[in-house]
């Protein structure tokens, strides 16, 4: 959906305190919001007779063939924690039948994700949930936030944190969901909503500036950062300073370059812009050589350790309670009539809700007003929900194939929330996305496909199809392995597994730790968060 004609920006945040809520228990009359008429209907309303969710969603039960028209519920489990049902029969306020697609994602297990991710791993293009889905080896997942294309790239609008690392903040006033941790409650995910308000810094000379954007194409005057997410380099933009800063340590860099034309980002690094006094006056000052430190803080205490964080809106459910409050955010124009909507939202025991819901008949593109999505959320159980983009974005991908209207002519998109299983690798503290995920063996080894070792670790592989035989070498160390095998070879001498390789979806499955150290690299496991992280020198 086309932010520019569905979104005002809007310079005001709402506290907590200060949401907008109605009720719809005690409703009793139609309201008006703005130009659009909603009659309202009871709390886990009754949409066409049928009753939507009764505040919980089930956990399990007869999985119904796809495509089965005739029953009003099918579901699917795909994986562990991880239920896809389809609701049928379902009506608007209008009387036009809908389906409801629902991910229910169970977020007590520590083996199962919600991952946001944009298109191409790059903020320079568009892809759709599909394609992204099947780049990341996902079971399933939704189209994300709202974006909008300027200077050939896609950019999220408002705040993206993926895995801890910033891709994007913008100051945009609308409703963010992320998937956080607490340590002192066990540390396990939680999905929080509300207005992210975050604050970047960068310092030198004994002075600090704000920095108003990080990889936005925004013009407001102020301190905008880009980080190697944008792309190789910064354009320039009017005669702006732009400065180069190199890493120095952790949060510490180093002035390399400046001036008012194309700036490299240096890699690791960063570019710093200064549009319009006394921004531009302040990064005069900045010399060549220069040490400057760069610092990324938020409220702690309400947001918790942010792993990913999405920024789209508006807020649905609080508490429980439907909200309705989209103007307030600034939605306008044609997002505040019915269309497809895609929403997110979390249930009482933790367990997060991934939610598509449209039009039943195939080319239709209409569905529910956001009050209707707000009452969809409650009735389906969720305490907490936000909504993300929707109307032609609106994608329900689930066990290999997209499920709802977007299938005949999927859109695009500059990023997705993807469901994902397994272990999670890293490298360098680089997270890495095999298609195929990795999982534990016997004796709890973690298998990984052997693509991992010749991308990632900069390793050669020589396979003999005759004998099953793979050959890896790096810096002249050579293991040699044997599909279904636990006897291996390094260096000429045998050695043990306790896993032995195998064929797996198509791909050759080996044992990490052993490969990884012996081509020597260093493997943590972390048991927390089901992850392996593998040190290496490039």
């Amino acid at each position: 959906m086309d932010i520019k004609t569905c979104v005002k920006r809007k310079k005001k945040m709402f506290g907590k305190m200060g949401i907008f809520r109605l009720s719809a228990l005690v409703l009793s009359a139609a309201v008006v919001f703005g130009t659009v008429f909603f009659a309202p209907f009871p709390m886990n309303a009754s949409f066409g007779g049928n009753l939507l969710g009764c505040r919980a969603l089930a956990s399990g039960g007869e999985v119904f063939a796809a495509g089965q028209e005739g029953s009003g519920v099918e579901r699917h489990n795909l994986a562990p924690g991880v239920l896809f049902t389809l609701y049928r029969g379902y009506k608007n306020l209008a009387g036009e039948d809908l389906r409801v697609y629902v991910l229910e994602v169970d977020l007590n297990r520590q083996d199962v994700e919600i991952l946001p991710v944009v298109a191409g791993d790059s903020l320079s293009g568009a892809e759709t949930t599909a394609a992204a889905a099947a780049r990341m080896g996902a079971i399933a997942g939704v189209n994300g936030g709202f974006y909008y294309t300027e200077g050939g790239k896609t950019l999220p609008v408002g705040n993206l944190i993926i895995a801890g690392e910033p891709w994007s903040i913008l100051d945009y006033t609308t409703a963010s969901a992320a998937l956080s941790r607490f340590p002192e409650k066990g540390g396990k995910l939680e999905m929080l909503t509300g207005y992210f308000v975050p604050r970047t810094e960068v310092a030198f000379s004994g002075k600090s500036l704000p920095v108003t954007t990080i990889n936005s194409s925004s013009t407001i005057p102020g301190v905008h950062l880009f980080t190697p997410r944008w792309g190789e380099a910064v354009e320039a933009a009017g005669g702006s300073l732009q400065v180069a800063l190199s890493p120095a340590g952790d949060s510490s860099y180093t002035v390399t370059a400046a001036g008012t034309g194309r700036m490299l980002i240096p890699p690791r690094g960063l570019v710093l812009r200064f549009i319009g006094n006394p921004w531009s006056a302040e990064g005069e000052l900045l010399r060549q050589g220069e040490a400057v430190s760069l610092t990324f803080t938020y409220d702690q205490g309400y947001w918790g350790e942010i792993e990913h964080l999405i920024t789209a809106g508006p807020l649905l459910v609080e508490d429980g309670e439907p909200v309705f409050q989209a103007i307030q955010e600034g939605f306008t124009g044609s997002v505040l009539l019915p269309n497809p909507r895609t929403a997110m939202g979390v249930t009482a025991d933790n367990r997060a809700l991934l939610v598509v819901a449209e039009r039943s008949e195939k080319g239709s593109r209409v569905g529910l007003t956001l009050e209707e999505m707000s009452l969809l959320m409650t009735g389906l159980g969720a305490v907490r929900a936000i909504g993300l983009d929707g109307g032609g974005s609106s994608t329900f991908y689930a066990g290999g194939r997209i499920w709802n209207n977007a299938r005949s002519s999927p859109r695009a998109v500059a990023n997705s929330l993807l469901v994902l299983t397994g272990l999670k690798l890293y490298l360098n503290n680089i997270r890495i996305f095999p298609d195929v995920p990795p999982y534990l063996a016997e004796g709890g080894r973690t298998m990984v496909p052997i693509r991992v070792i010749v991308e990632h670790l900069g390793a050669q592989v020589e396979w003999k199809s005759e004998t099953q035989t793979v050959f890896i070498s790096r810096e002249n160390r050579i293991v040699k392995l044997n599909i279904g095998s636990k006897e291996a070879d390094v260096d000429g001498v045998p050695v043990l597994l306790e896993a032995p390789p195998v064929i797996k979806s198509g791909r050759t499955m080996v044992p990490l730790r052993f490969v990884a150290e012996n081509l020597q690299c260093r493997v943590h496991w972390d048991d927390l968060r089901r992850a392996v992280y593998i040190a290496a020198d490039r």
